[in-house]
């Protein structure tokens, strides 16, 4: 099963999203009720998606920690984040090291924060980086954003922003890790004001078809 949520990320130092649950629909309905109660195996953000109406506040601070008992240890699921030093990636990793054991991914190895190296348009080094992590949770930050990059280079944008994403999307199907995988307000025309989830997709520009694209190829590997 796929979500989609529509998010508001504020660049003002805090993470501010706003979201609307939306059972991702593949054939233009959505899934009988049965359905819907299954887990959830992906979940796609949309970045800027508008003012989805009946708003309900995510990523809020949490109170104080409890405190574990001395020698008391707890084993965390592993999260595998790909693309950890982004805007975004970088307020994930320091959010779930709590409650995660966070393995942090990126192209290169430029910064000590990175602990591996992956290409996600390589589906060789994506196979190879899942099978020796086996995370629990897998989050897909990495992309082409630039849109004006993307109009000038579009073969680029498609094999990172789609083909990348079919690479990590398969082998997270294949592996049984949930996807949370980012995508963007520009799967959107902007002719109106505010979106929904419910809206149907419309992009106008390179960057906003291969995250369109991508979203359904999300959708259909991890149902």
């Amino acid at each position: 099963m796929t979500r989609t949520l529509n998010v508001n990320l504020q660049h003002s130092g805090e993470l501010s999203p706003e979201t609307t649950p939306l059972w991702a629909r593949r054939h233009g309905s959505l899934p009988p009720e049965s359905a819907r109660s299954r887990a959830i195996n992906s979940v796609i953000f949309r970045n800027g998606g508008g003012n989805p109406s009946n708003n309900a506040e995510i990523g809020k601070q949490r109170g104080p920690e409890k405190t574990m008992e001395q020698g008391e240890k707890r084993e965390l699921p592993r999260l595998l984040v790909i693309g950890a030093r982004g805007f975004l990636g970088t307020y994930v990793v320091k959010q779930s090291r709590r409650d995660f054991e966070v393995v942090c991914a990126d192209r290169d190895r430029q910064s000590a924060e990175t602990d591996l190296a992956l290409d996600i348009t390589d589906a060789v080094s994506v196979r190879a980086t899942l099978l020796a992590t086996r995370p629990k949770a897998v989050m897909l930050l990495a992309a082409i954003s630039d849109i004006d990059r993307c109009q000038k280079e579009p073969s680029l944008a498609e094999a990172v922003n789609l083909r990348g994403v079919e690479n990590v999307a398969d082998c997270c199907a294949q592996l049984g890790a949930r996807l949370l995988f980012t995508s963007t307000g520009a799967v959107f025309d902007g002719l109106k004001e505010g979106y929904s989830e419910h809206d149907p997709v419309s992009p106008i520009s390179i960057y906003g078809q291969t995250k369109a694209q991508a979203e359904a190829v999300v959708t259909a590997l991890t149902p």
